[in-house]
């Protein structure tokens, strides 16, 4: 099982079997967004996690860094792959990287990987949306909710099609084997 002990800015493993806990990544109450190997990367408050068994890979929503990160299960490393850290004031579609036109993010706290193992689907908490990341193209989209270019989300309980539907902070989310 692999979780996030998100006070102590750490990603950690624990073993069924053993009973064991591991840490994989980060370092006990430091804050940080360096990307590295192990105790080299630090995180600042990170909240959700998905598990890509295909890729071997933990996606890590890093919470008050307002980024999107991997972690390597193999090796460890860490990596910023969306977002810009420190830049929570920005809500923006478009692909994963660094620059100006790129994806940011509010405080997303839950995340769910898609059954086929190519979407990754994000709930927003700082935009009250979900939001979905293509694998494959490396492309994030706003699925539900107001759509990013509103200053300050609308919360809600609207139910509905795409911006339409409304949250009030969506937390965790899960997907079923059919999507």
């Amino acid at each position: 099982i692999y979780l996030v002990d998100s006070f102590n800015g750490t990603i950690r493993r624990y073993g069924i079997a053993s009973r064991r806990v591991t840490t994989l990544a980060g370092q006990p109450g430091v804050e940080g967004i360096s990307d590295g190997i192990g105790t080299e990367a630090t995180f600042e408050n990170p909240r959700g996690l998905a598990y890509d068994g295909e890729r071997g890979l933990l996606y890590i929503n890093d919470g008050f860094n307002c980024t999107l990160r991997t972690l390597d299960i193999a090796t460890r490393e860490v990596q910023t792959i969306g977002g810009e850290a420190g830049v929570c004031d920005v809500n923006q579609d478009g692909p994963l990287g660094e620059g100006p036109d790129t994806a940011r993010f509010r405080l997303i706290i839950g995340s769910a990987m898609g059954p086929n193992g190519r979407y990754l689907y994000l709930s927003a908490r700082g935009t009250q949306s979900i939001r979905r990341v293509d694998l494959e193209t490396q492309v994030v989209e706003t699925w539900a909710g107001p759509p990013p270019d509103v200053a300050e989300p609308r919360r809600g309980t609207n139910d509905g099609t795409g911006d339409a539907a409304r949250f009030t902070g969506p937390g965790g989310i899960a997907s079923d084997e059919s999507g």
